[in-house]
């Protein structure tokens, strides 16, 4: 019977572990560049709906990427605004 239960609870520890370890990768992430497109996606899921909020950067290091933000962060950006994100921090912001 406890086998059971500790096989039940492995798949979500790994879960958790994946999740955690994603989260400190965006944390930890560092760039500089310029904001080339913005989107909103909104998508369907089996609970309702979800709004994603999009950056498009370009790095300074010529790799571009889009990264998924909150919506009060989407809002302080316009295509060609510079940003920056240290690392240590969870959101980017426009460069000084």
């Amino acid at each position: 019977m406890w086998i059971f239960f500790v096989l039940s609870l492995l798949p979500m520890a790994l879960l958790l572990w994946i999740f955690a370890g994603q989260a400190n990768e965006q944390v930890e992430s560092q760039f500089a560049g310029e904001v080339i497109a913005l989107s909103v996606q909104r998508v369907t899921l089996t609970t309702g709906m979800r709004t994603d909020y999009l950056l498009t950067i370009r790095a300074d290091d010529g790799r571009q990427f889009t990264l998924q933000v909150k919506d009060d962060v989407y809002a302080l950006f316009t295509v060609g605004d510079r940003i920056v994100k240290p690392a240590g921090t969870r959101w980017p912001r426009k460069a000084a």
